[in-house]
């Protein structure tokens, strides 16, 4: 399976995963999916820079990275299986598969990550289903201008 996204997009992907898989607890599919967009868009708001540059797809069920959804709907995990593996226990959950590398990450880029790791951290993949799909979300925003 290929990728769209550059080597350095997909080093901080992967290394993103690590550290949410190594701090929020339960972390499943959605869950993943859902810290990705809510980093995107704390960036933007807070520094007027996107964290990733992704291609965010507004789905019927959320914001989606399609690369990303795809990776982790695979059972082998082709793109990813290097940061992140499936819990033995519970296949739908994923822990780290390497140590956390901050080689792709600024002083803020770490910032945000410890600020969404403190929002996410008690939260359930569908607490965070309802924040991403709320009255003021930006998903919902661009749901309601593309007709979903």
């Amino acid at each position: 399976m290929s990728t769209p996204l550059n080597k350095y997009q997909f080093d901080k992907l992967g290394n993103t995963l690590v550290y949410f898989a190594k701090n929020v607890g339960d972390f499943g599919k959605t869950k993943a999916l859902k810290l990705l967009f809510l980093l995107e868009e704390k960036s933007v708001k807070e520094f007027g820079v996107p964290f990733f540059g992704f291609d965010f797809k507004v789905w019927q069920f959320g914001p989606v990275v399609d690369e990303v959804y795809n990776d982790l709907n695979n059972r082998d995990l082709p793109l990813l299986s290097k940061y992140i593996k499936r819990v033995a226990a519970n296949t739908d959950e994923f822990e780290p598969a390497t140590e956390f590398n901050d080689d792709e990450f600024s002083n803020n880029d770490i910032y945000l990550m410890e600020e969404i790791v403190r929002f996410a951290r008690n939260k359930t993949a569908t607490d965070l289903v309802n924040v991403t799909h709320g009255v003021n979300s930006l998903w919902l925003k661009a749901a309601v201008e593309n007709g979903l």
